[in-house]
């Protein structure tokens, strides 16, 4: 019997303080083919990180939140998991703000609000439909 080699990280962790906005981003994720999970804070973003780093191959966050902050969610993303993209949104902040955040500086950052091509063709750019470079793993 041959061993199957490892899955890539498929599922989008999307991370939003607002029930609604995580329900709605889940939806549009999951009917474009995309497995979701979703946290309502930048804590329990890390726990599910920490839980299955090998499933997770996009976080998509909100800005803004409370406790953690979408900011502070990048940069511990960053530093614990470096192969992980991150896609930023918000309602309020400015794409230039993330400008001043160097390490963050890269990262997209959707405005709010945005309509579902927009968010499907960031998460395509961020993790294609098959990752063939992390099977190597």
């Amino acid at each position: 019997m041959d061993a199957q080699p490892p899955a890539f990280p498929h599922t989008v962790l999307v991370v939003d303080d607002d029930l609604a906005v995580r329900l709605i981003v889940g939806r549009v994720l999951e009917e474009s083919g995309r497995a979701v999970c979703a946290a309502p804070s930048g804590y329990l973003a890390l726990a599910a990180l920490t839980a299955a780093p090998e499933t997770i191959g996009l976080v998509v966050s909100d800005v803004r939140m409370p406790g953690m902050s979408g900011l502070d969610l990048a940069l511990e993303v960053r530093r614990s998991w470096p192969d992980v993209p991150i896609l930023l949104m918000s309602a309020y902040e400015p794409p230039e703000l993330l400008s001043s955040h160097l390490e963050l500086a890269d990262i997209p950052m959707l405005q709010k609000p945005f309509t579902n091509d927009a968010l499907l063709r960031l998460v395509g750019s961020l993790m294609p439909a098959s990752r063939p470079d992390r099977l190597s793993r």
